[in-house]
């Protein structure tokens, strides 16, 4: 039958092996939530990314189209649309739409690299907490162990000892008597 140290004993190590289980799936979950939130902030950057460039070429062609209609009203006025200042003023209106299209993509550029930083952030986050989670329940064993030896010491400690059982000595046989004759 089995003493009531031993039950115990028995207790603290499912507990201790429960809790340890526990302890690294929280981790591994947190890794996975944070590979996951990485992921997503770097698919958040990307976006950022596409549509800067999707707002360069509109900006790129806001300023064609204006310009296209500087050349039209200069033209209409009877002035060179290549030389002078019908040049410079359209030259000017490129100028800008590059301007704006180079600050559209800097902005993008700027949200994009610091969602991209976010997201390393969130992944190490996670990994860290996979690492929590491992050395949590690694501790628990360890700490666990030392109870277990702790609980078992002291109960062999407060037993009493069984006294090895005491051997009889050998019970002499009388010697045997000899005769004269060679005979017993």
């Amino acid at each position: 039958m089995c003493s009531v140290t031993a039950v115990q004993i028995g207790i603290m190590v499912v507990g201790a092996a429960m809790t340890a289980r526990a302890q690294r799936q929280q981790g591994k979950h947190a890794d996975a939530v944070g590979e996951y939130n990485a992921r997503v902030g770097e698919n958040q950057a990307q976006e950022v990314r596409n549509q800067a460039i999707q707002g360069e070429n509109e900006e790129r062609q806001k300023a064609r189209q204006l310009q296209s209609k500087q050349r039209t009203q200069f033209a209409a006025r009877g002035a060179l649309v290549d030389t002078g200042t019908a040049a410079d003023v359209q030259e000017d209106t490129k100028l800008m739409g590059d301007i704006n299209a180079a600050r559209i993509r800097g902005n993008a550029e700027s949200q994009a690299m610091a969602l991209e930083q976010g997201a390393t952030l969130t992944r190490s986050e996670g990994a860290f907490q996979k690492s929590a989670g491992d050395n949590a329940a690694f501790a628990t064993v360890v700490s666990t162990g030392g109870k277990v030896a702790n609980k078992w010491y002291t109960h062999n400690a407060t037993q009493p000892t069984a006294k090895p059982p005491t051997a009889k000595p050998p019970t002499a046989k009388p010697p045997l008597k000899v005769n004269a004759l060679g005979g017993r």
